[in-house]
């Protein structure tokens, strides 16, 4: 008999901290996650954070939830989860587990639950539910800025992972041309002031609060601190917990940078968060004053030269149309769609509502 266990904040403390959790085989969840699920300031002390499948003792599958809060058009305030982290076991696969893990989810936040970033045959599944539908797509830019071959091709085929060898000398001696051709035709712009910050400050909230109208998720100081304090990707060597853990949560490097620039006039026109993982680049969150998207993206730029960043992505309508016709040097450029399904409950809070998200919305701020 296939039992649903639920876990709430202080359960999910409980539980991570116990030999029971240790002994698992295959974690459900790792434990900087579950830190930072339990520090989330948007969770209701009911709120179910994990539900695992069991059966006759065994794990077999679960599902982690991310609550949230949604800003309607009129000004009221809704509740829902993003679902993260599916996985069902594969001996169980084929038995109707995710479905029900997800049907579940479904009960247990009134029906408002909604996801990103899934793997096409995922997509299927919750196709197949019946009640899920396309909220929003977000169209966004992958910049190629140097050779990646060994992370890329590997993934793709059996073959690539045999080559990994080749493909990492040929990385190596691609970019060292790169590298040079880029310093050769970059164009010294004048960079702006800009400082870094650990924590988000009040004079960043201000600057936040004047663009957030039309946000859906509109996340302040707390979250952003939240966020910052608390990701569920750590820089080390991966070791027997992250190997028995599904899902990302150790890596070569992890950072958030906070980034405030100004203008000439010392006054705030933009605020970034950049998220640099090993070399790849994304921008979880950025609100940027009309006609200071040149002064940002030279920020941006500054950076990908200083990390040697290999590829850059974004999704923020500012930046995308900067980059898409930025005339700086870069391999390769490649549009990005970014779809986001919601329960059709949740889609019926938002009717005519023409929101905005942030690049990090959901758990994409994550990863």
């Amino acid at each position: 008999i296939m039992e649903i266990q639920k876990f709430n904040r202080q359960q999910l403390r409980e539980f991570v901290s116990s030999d029971a959790y240790l002994a698992l085989p295959d974690l459900p969840i790792s434990m900087h996650r579950a830190l930072a699920q339990v520090e989330n300031p948007r969770v209701r002390e009911e709120d179910v954070l994990l539900t695992i499948a069991w059966e006759q003792g065994e794990l077999t599958g679960y599902l982690g939830l991310l609550p949230d809060t949604f800003f309607k058009e009129d000004g009221t305030i809704g509740h829902c989860a993003w679902l993260s982290c599916l996985w069902v076991h594969p001996d169980h696969r084929g038995k109707s587990l995710a479905r029900k893990l997800i049907n579940k989810a479904h009960e247990l936040y009134d029906h408002r639950i909604l996801l990103t970033e899934f793997a096409p045959e995922t997509k299927a599944i919750y196709d197949k539910l019946g009640y899920f539908v396309d909220l929003h797509t977000q169209t966004g830019l992958r910049v190629y800025y140097r050779f990646d071959l060994h992370n890329i091709l590997p993934p793709k085929k059996k073959i690539f992972k045999r080559l990994q060898p080749v493909l990492n000398l040929f990385d190596f001696c691609a970019n060292v041309l790169v590298d040079l051709i880029s310093n050769l035709t970059k164009t010294k712009n004048a960079l702006p002031e800009y400082e870094y910050y650990e924590t988000i400050d009040t004079e960043i909230q201000v600057f936040l609060s004047g663009f957030q109208s039309k946000e859906l998720f509109q996340r302040g100081k707390d979250d952003l601190n939240w966020i910052i304090k608390y990701p569920w990707v750590l820089a080390g060597k991966p070791d027997d917990m992250s190997r028995r853990y599904h899902f990302s949560s150790v890596d070569k490097s992890f950072d958030f940078i906070s980034c405030k620039i100004y203008n000439t006039e010392h006054k705030l026109c933009a605020f970034l968060i950049l998220s640099k993982r090993n070399r790849s680049l994304k921008i979880p969150c950025c609100y940027i004053k009309p006609g200071f998207e040149e002064t940002t993206a030279n920020v941006i730029d500054a950076h990908i030269q200083k990390w040697q960043i290999n590829t850059l992505s974004i999704f923020h309508p500012q930046l995308v149309q900067y980059y898409r016709k930025s005339g700086s040097f870069s391999l390769l450029k490649k549009d990005l769609n970014r779809i986001y399904i919601s329960s059709q409950t949740m889609a019926n809070d938002l009717v005519q509502f023409n929101f905005q998200v942030q690049d990090g919305d959901g758990d994409s701020f994550f990863t």
